[in-house]
């Protein structure tokens, strides 16, 4: 809804989703790039339709859904063809995974319609339904988190997966914890980046007066963070 911008958000979309681009399996850290890279190019193709960007999404994910480990997870990074469905380091980084299985569904969204993408991500959505009634998404490869509504924000995420494959049940629950971890925030590891990017937009599957019975409890803690011009 802003055009003026439109040409940043093109040049950042055109430089991360060359149609050139050729992407390599990696243990590494490419989880977190690969997933949110691919949210954003398929958020800008779904609002410009700019072809452009599509042999890069296309790209993104089937790598990504080569990269699934057997239980429909990912770690930091991807699990290679030698390690047969386990993933390295120390396995499942939930946080990461969210990422990519939304970017996969997202791309499916844009017309990606290959055979390993679709299994990856029915996979991901029987793993991350376990959670549902039983507690929080946790890290990685561990029982449900029962001590916080949310955690780092992945319910958040979980809400906003389930709603865009249309799964009303899974939605409502992580909606709903996302709703009342509105004094849950700060917690998350590596800091509250995530908790704050998407607890809103998971509490928002729920509709308004979610959204403004979640924001009110928090009035006080945006005016004590409000600097001299308007921003946080």
């Amino acid at each position: 809804g802003r055009p003026k911008l439109l040409e940043w958000v093109r040049d950042l979309a055109h430089k991360i989703g060359s149609p050139n681009i050729k992407l390599n399996l990696a243990d590494s850290m490419c989880s977190w790039g690969w997933g949110h890279n691919t949210i954003f190019l398929c958020e800008y193709y779904l609002a410009t339709g700019d072809r452009y960007v599509l042999p890069a999404i296309t790209q993104y994910a089937t790598m990504i859904a080569k990269g699934q480990s057997a239980v429909g997870t990912w770690g930091h990074g991807m699990s290679l063809p030698e390690y047969e469905g386990r993933l390295g380091g120390y396995g499942a980084i939930n946080q990461a995974g969210l990422g990519c299985w939304l970017g996969l569904i997202l791309a499916q969204k844009c017309g990606v319609d290959d055979p390993q993408v679709r299994r990856a991500v029915a996979k991901s959505a029987e793993f991350f339904r376990f959670y549902v009634g039983k507690g929080s998404i946790p890290y990685g490869d561990h029982p449900p988190w029962w001590f916080t509504h949310d955690n780092n924000g992945k319910n958040a995420m979980a809400a906003v997966a389930f709603d865009l494959l249309g799964e009303s049940a899974p939605t409502r629950f992580f909606g709903r914890m996302s709703t009342a971890g509105y004094d849950e925030r700060e917690y998350g590891h590596t800091g509250n980046y995530f908790s704050y990017l998407w607890g809103p937009l998971g509490v928002a599957r729920l509709g308004r007066e979610a959204v403004a019975a979640h924001l009110k409890e928090q009035y006080w803690f945006y005016d004590l963070a409000r600097r001299w011009d308007g921003g946080f």
